[in-house]
């Protein structure tokens, strides 16, 4: 092989090798990345649900108090408008939840919250049940303004919210939060989360540091290979360059009985030959 082609060789194997690594290292960091990205991703929508449905969790029991002590039609319709949205809401986080792996506690409190949450909307049903009961006024198919949602048609406007049956329901509606610890569950479930996310953001960010140090190392010690087989290359096509040099000091000098390297095929060994043939010459003019 002639010399052109050794160098051509070696620069394709050195291209190979960092070809081959710079692949594999893109696939693990893209792999790697992509993983983190789908993980944060699950858990701030679990986040993001946990948030939501905390805000209207507030929002919903806001309006049953605000109805229950003064009962009106609008705030009856707006009850009911959050009471659907709080469905919804729940729906979604628990949908979330099946995304991701929650730890034993965090998937005993949606355990928990699933079990209560029918029991804490069937207080609010109790409660306008009774609101319905004490009205004084006419119960109507429509009963006015607010056509929002379906909900009992009556005029709220005409019930004592002092009334003993409502006080009842309201106080028993009370004691199922407190004793199921709803609003506490949800908060705590929803600190987790919050957590969990910023660990798994500062996770990633370690990550993508160890990468990015990883990559460095990594180029570093293909360079060092890369330098390594360019002296192997350059060691190799140059040796039997000094060795003819020194054959050529020593005929100059009247030594003739040199040792001549090995011949190969290319440029080199053709520059041997002719240093021999040289040799031969120059030995038969000089004669025995």
């Amino acid at each position: 092989m002639k010399i052109g082609g050794k160098l051509i060789t070696g620069f394709i194997l050195v291209t190979l090798i960092m070809g081959i690594f710079g692949i594999i290292l893109f696939t693990n960091v893209s792999t790697v990345i992509s993983q983190n990205e789908d993980e944060i991703s699950r858990i701030s929508e679990v986040t993001t649900a946990a948030l939501s449905f905390s805000e209207e969790n507030y929002h919903t029991q806001l309006e049953m108090w605000e109805y229950a002590y003064q009962p009106t039609e609008k705030r009856l319709d707006a009850f009911y408008g959050h009471k659907k949205t709080w469905d919804q809401q729940f729906e979604k986080l628990i949908a979330a939840t099946r995304n991701v792996r929650l730890s034993a506690e965090d998937q005993a409190i949606i355990d928990d919250l699933s079990v209560n949450k029918s029991a804490i909307a069937n207080t609010w049903v109790v409660t306008i049940e009774a609101t319905k009961s004490a009205a004084t006024g006419t119960v109507h198919e429509s009963s006015g303004l607010y056509k929002t949602l379906t909900y009992p048609m009556f005029d709220p406007k005409t019930v004592d919210p002092n009334d003993k049956h409502v006080r009842e329901t309201m106080f028993i509606g009370e004691d199922i939060f407190d004793e199921s610890k709803f609003n506490k569950k949800v908060e705590a479930f929803e600190k987790s989360q919050r957590t969990l996310l910023d660990q798994k953001m500062k996770q990633s960010q370690d990550t993508m540091n160890d990468l990015k140090n990883l990559y460095i190392i990594g180029t570093i010690i293909m360079l060092l290979i890369s330098i390594i087989i360019a002296l192997i290359f350059t060691r190799y096509i140059a040796s039997p360059i000094m060795q003819l040099k020194d054959v050529a000091d020593k005929v100059t000098s009247g030594n003739f009985d040199a040792q001549l390297p090995e011949a190969t095929n290319d440029e080199i060994g053709e520059l041997t030959a002719s240093i021999e043939m040289l040799i031969v010459g120059l030995k038969m003019k000089r004669g025995p």
